[in-house]
């Protein structure tokens, strides 16, 4: 992206570069891949809203995807894509 490349979020091209190329990618990119294989078990999945170091008086967009996932009827946020500033383990 910062090269002005497109980037290319269609399943085989997302596989290819994070699976295949061991590279890193944008939050769309990993939960792409994650939710293709969520899919199939029949989960769903959401846009979202990234709230942090915000101060709450105004509502961004829905820049990111996130996973929502329903086990034993608890349902939990699957974020693949975030950074490592985030929890690892659910809560």
């Amino acid at each position: 992206m910062l090269l002005g490349r497109p980037v290319r979020i269609d399943l085989a091209s997302v596989q290819r570069k994070l699976v295949a190329g061991g590279r890193g990618g944008y939050c769309y990119e990993h939960n792409l891949l994650f939710r293709s294989v969520l899919e199939v078990l029949g989960f769903r999945s959401y846009a979202g809203r990234v709230l942090w170091g915000r101060d709450g008086t105004s509502m961004p967009p829905r820049t990111h995807m996130m996973l929502l996932v329903e086990l034993d009827h608890m349902r939990y946020l699957a974020d693949v894509g975030f950074g490592g500033m985030t929890l690892s383990a659910p809560r």
